[in-house]
Parts: C-alpha cells; sequence; structure tokens
C-alpha cells in the first residue's frame, strides 16, 4: 500500500471541493483535481492489478461490478436527493435526462440537460467505468511496446489530440474536452505510464538512489512538484483554454505521481505529513467526499441563508464551516449506508 497517494486523494478532492465553493475564480482547482484522480486510478490499477491482467487472471466485468458496489449506491442515493430538492423549487426533470446519470453514460452526451442533471459531479463515475473498461487492453499494449515505439505512439496521440481539441468549438470545449470519457481515458493512460517508468531499470535504481538521500533532500524533492502545481496555478489563467482544462497538468502530474511513489517508505518530511493518521482518514473518505459534497453544500448553504447567517459571517468562515459540513457528512454516509451497503451487495454477489 502506498499511503503517501491515499492521502493525496483527499487534497485533490480538496481542490475539486473549493472549486465548486468558490466557483470560476478558482477552475483550477478542479480540473487539477479531476486530472489526478484519472491518472492516479490508472497508476493504481496497474500497481494493484497489473500482474493479474499479464496472467491472464483480470476479468473486466467482475472487477467493475466490485467497483460499482462501491460507490454506485451512493451515487443512486445523491441523484435521489438532487432531484428532491430541485422538486421542491419546482423543476423537474423528464426521464430521458435522469436515465443516461442512473446507466453512468451521462458524460457521453455533450448537453447540460444531460450532464448537469442531478448530482453533476457524478460525470466523473462515467468517465473512470470507462477507464476501468479499456483497463486491460491499453495496460497490456503499454506493458509490452517497446520504448521507442512507445513513445512514437505517444508523439502521434499527442499530434492527434491536438488537432481534435484545436477544432473543437470554445462552446463545445467543456463538455467533448473536460468531460468525454473517449478524451478523459488519455488521463488514465498516463497514470499507466507512470507505472511503466515506476517499474522500468531507469525508475527503480532511482529509487534506490534516493534510499542513499538525506531527510533534508528527499524534502526537497518532494516540494519540487508541489512547487510546480503552485507554478501551474499562476499561469492558468494566461493560457488557452484548450489547453489548461487538461493538457497543462500532464506536464506536472506525472512527476508528482512518481516522485510520492517512489518517497512513499523515505523520511521527507511532507511523507511524514500525508502519512499522519488524519490525512489518511480524510483520504479513506474521499470518494464519499466527491459523491455528497454538491448536494451537502446546497442543503447547508440553504440553511445558512434561511438563517441569516450566511451574509454576517465572514466569508473565511463561512468555507471552514462548509468544508467542515461536507467531511462530516462524508464520513456520516461512509458509516450509515456505504458500508453497510456494500457489504450486504458483496455478500449477494458472492454467493452467486
Amino acid at each position: 500500500m502506498i499511503q503517501s497517494l491515499t492521502s493525496l486523494r483527499f487534497l485533490f478532492i480538496l481542490l475539486i471541493v473549493l472549486f465548486h465553493i468558490v466557483g470560476e475564480r478558482f477552475e483550477f482547482g478542479g480540473d487539477c483535481g479531476v486530472t489526478f484522480f484519472l491518472m492516479l486510478s490508472g497508476f493504481v490499477l496497474s500497481y494493484a492489478y497489473g500482474q493479474r491482467v499479464l496472467d491472464g487472471q483480470f476479468r473486466t466485468c467482475s472487477f467493475i461490478k466490485k467497483q460499482l458496489v462501491k460507490f454506485y449506491p451512493l451515487h443512486l442515493l445523491m441523484l435521489v436527493v438532487m432531484v428532491l430538492l430541485e422538486a421542491r423549487l419546482e423543476r423537474y426533470y423528464e426521464w430521458y435526462q435522469l436515465l443516461p446519470s442512473v446507466l453512468l453514460i451521462q458524460s457521453w452526451f455533450p448537453f447540460d440537460s444531460i450532464i448537469q442533471v442531478g448530482n453533476a459531479s457524478s460525470w466523473f463515475l462515467c468517465a473512470i467505468v470507462f477507464g476501468y473498461a479499456v483497463f486491460a487492453m491499453v495496460f497490456r499494449f503499454i506493458h509490452r511496446v517497446s520504448p521507442k515505439y512507445l513513445m512514437v505512439m505517444i508523439v502521434a496521440v499527442l499530434m492527434l489530440y491536438g488537432g481534435v481539441v484545436s477544432g473543437v468549438p470554445m462552446n463545445k470545449l467543456n463538455y467533448i474536452v473536460c468531460l468525454s470519457p473517449l478524451l478523459r481515458v488519455l488521463d488514465f493512460c498516463i497514470g499507466i505510464l507512470v507505472w511503466r517508468f515506476c517499474m522500468s531499470l531507469r525508475g527503480e535504481a532511482f529509487g534506490r538512489h534516493l534510499q542513499t538521500w538525506s531527510a533534508w533532500q528527499v524534502t526537497l524533492l518532494e516540494l519540487m512538484p508541489v512547487a510546480l502545481v503552485g507554478a501551474s496555478f499562476f499561469v492558468y489563467g494566461s493560457i488557452s483554454p484548450r489547453l489548461r482544462c487538461v493538457s497543462m497538468f500532464w506536464l506536472v502530474l506525472p512527476f508528482l505521481l512518481y516522485v510520492y511513489v517512489k518517497t512513499d517508505k523515505l523520511q521527507g518530511w511532507v511523507t511524514w505529513l500525508l502519512h499522519r493518521p488524519l490525512m489518511l482518514w480524510l483520504g479513506g473518505i474521499s470518494m464519499e467526499i466527491y459523491l455528497t459534497h454538491w448536494p451537502v453544500m446546497r442543503v447547508f448553504n440553504s440553511l445558512l441563508h434561511s438563517s441569516g447567517q450566511f451574509d454576517r459571517l465572514p466569508a473565511v468562515c463561512v468555507l471552514l464551516l462548509t468544508l467542515t459540513v461536507v467531511v462530516l457528512a462524508a464520513y456520516s454516509f461512509q458509516c450509515c449506508f456505504v458500508r453497510p451497503v456494500q457489504r450486504k451487495l458483496s455478500y449477494l454477489i458472492s454467493s452467486k
């Protein structure tokens, strides 16, 4: 288990939640957070199941079923909650608007009337399930192809991607570039590439070399990708939307992922912080935070407005209160709903 990655899950979920609280002023957080999670998924699957894929023991359908058990019930519950909240305001959805969200295919439809229905954050589940579906095929290809041919393929894909992105109308950029599973699977593939480099002779040699470094040296290395992410925040607004929504993070996040994988067992101070029980606990409820934060924020903000506290409290206090409520609600849902339902469904599936 790579503990640093568990804590990083929370930190990047936090970026997404902050984007949904602050709005377009922090659009960087949403783009960066989602890109990291898709890369992380590709890496973690490679780390955990890569050998099983190569041995022919990995079954895609069985794996997807197990993953759906973890998040699909909570997804449905939050969809129902959002539908009820909208109905309270006399805003109603048609069945054909809800069905794609129920089937987790909403991101394949580039329309607000489909993607923004219910718990809009759940579009990510559509992209990640597609990543699960193609994982075994992509992993086998990336693992077996020679480094030179792989580089040629990467260049060709980047050129094709650039051509597609440059031709997308601006009013469809968010749907096709940011939300489309067909393009977001590239983030997933980058995670697999990071895994291959970690397992390569050069990657392993650098990992062994790191073991001879002092705590100060390791800490400086850990801070380098953090500094790069910070620098990308400051240049984000000056970069074309066609690049900054996804591909600008391809230059930064793979390095961050590689560094924290290789320093996970070392004595760097950043890793020490990431290994604290609180950070690991927060990382453990990151999916619940992601799936519940939008409905919880909606209800909590409504309560603040109705009580007159929203305008009285400083913006920082509202922000901290909202984050606290989101975390506590996510943990409550995990304990009282996700785990019991997961145990029940897992039992039913295994008994068949």
